[in-house]
């Protein structure tokens, strides 16, 4: 077997395996560390971003702020990842919502041939994510210069030093064509590709309908592990056993702080929220608006309202907001036992369910 590593840094997974003469990727994320060094986008005409001085180097395309620090004034790019020769490709199995942000540049790459993976909450989830990102675009009543990402000097940010290939953001014809073209799975479903390998998805128990892959070839065994938790507030149960005596075991997405615990650092953000609100603030949690955000609601949710706060309202402001909520209730059979038993009483699994139905919890489809 052959293993080769396409990714990039910060959790920007991409790996390819050989087995049996077939090639398979095992998730395809971009760098998205990658926009950071970009004029942020505003549905807003904002003077205090407008009016910012022009660096020297570029003055129609960088703009210095009053902590020198310099921003780019052009429309979004991504560092897909590094030198994959996409005609050889026979399947892309996507572990998480997280990891398809490089899928459009791959998939809808004219020679690319082959099959895409992933389960159906994936998929949704996965879509929403990248839509919002062309969305937050469409609604900047300024369009930006288009530029040869070759001339930005290195001083700006890292990704410019090394001159790396730098790919315009998709556009939302692009992620229709793409998602298009993925077949949704279920947990344990057995995937055959040619009669040589055989695939199968299990929980990863970190988001809804995030997976693990198991893939074989006769009797060698490849065990692949994302974004994983023991912490299962919502979904299915971690799978572990399925991944035990693997011939090779291919781990990403692994903690930078494996010594935390996901309950005391909720814990923690829910009492500093608490005790916020309680002084009279207000407080801004800056996440995407499905995957992980779920659990954070949960607990928010569950801890106002053990403090008496229930009635403090929740904003999730997003361009995909409406549909990133609504998404989880529809998929019993992909949440916990606890959560999923609650839809045939029927009760609604979640606790922000209720509170929207309420007019506690409100999705803002548009920023205001």
């Amino acid at each position: 077997m052959k293993i080769t590593n396409h990714g990039n840094l910060d959790h920007s997974c991409c790996t390819v395996i050989k087995l049996n003469n077939v090639h398979i990727m095992l998730d395809c994320a971009a760098n998205v560390g990658s926009l950071t060094p970009y004029l942020p986008f505003s549905a807003l005409q904002i003077p205090r971003l407008d009016d910012l001085p022009p660096h020297h180097d570029l003055p129609d395309i960088l703009k210095r702020t009053h902590g020198n620090t310099v921003l780019v004034n052009t429309s979004l790019h991504l560092v897909p990842p590094k030198n994959v020769d996409v005609s050889i490709i026979d399947a892309i199995l996507i572990s998480n919502s997280s990891q398809l942000t490089a899928l459009p540049y791959i998939v809808t790459h004219p020679e690319f041939r082959g099959r895409v993976y992933a389960t159906e909450p994936c998929v949704a989830l996965g879509k929403l994510a990248l839509i919002a990102i062309c969305k937050y675009m469409e609604q900047c009543p300024t369009k930006r210069p288009k530029v040869d990402m070759s001339t930005i000097p290195s001083h700006v940010h890292p990704i410019f030093k090394t001159k790396t290939r730098l790919e315009e953001i998709y556009t939302a014809e692009n992620i229709d064509a793409c998602f298009s073209k993925i077949t949704p799975v279920r947990y344990n479903e057995e995937l055959e590709l040619f009669g040589l390998v055989e695939c199968v998805s299990i929980p990863a128990g970190h988001t809804i309908g995030s997976a693990n892959w198991i893939i074989r070839a006769g009797d060698y065994k490849v065990s692949y592990v994302s974004s994983s938790s023991k912490l299962t507030n919502t979904t299915l149960q971690m799978d572990v056993m399925s991944l035990a005596n693997p011939d090779v075991l291919i781990m990403s997405n692994l903690s930078l702080n494996p010594t935390f615990s996901p309950d005391n650092m909720l814990s923690e953000v829910c009492n500093m929220v608490i005790s916020t609100v309680k002084l009279g603030g207000n407080v801004l949690v800056p996440c995407h608006a499905s995957g992980v955000v779920l659990g954070l609601l949960e607990w928010l949710v569950e801890n106002l309202t053990k403090s008496n706060l229930s009635d403090v309202p929740i904003f999730i402001v997003s361009p995909v907001a409406d549909a990133a909520i609504a998404h989880p209730d529809i998929y019993g059979e992909w949440l916990n036992e606890t959560k999923r038993s609650k839809i045939y009483i029927p009760e609604l699994p979640f606790k922000h369910a209720q509170l929207i139905k309420e007019q506690k919890n409100l999705p803002f489809q548009q920023r205001s």
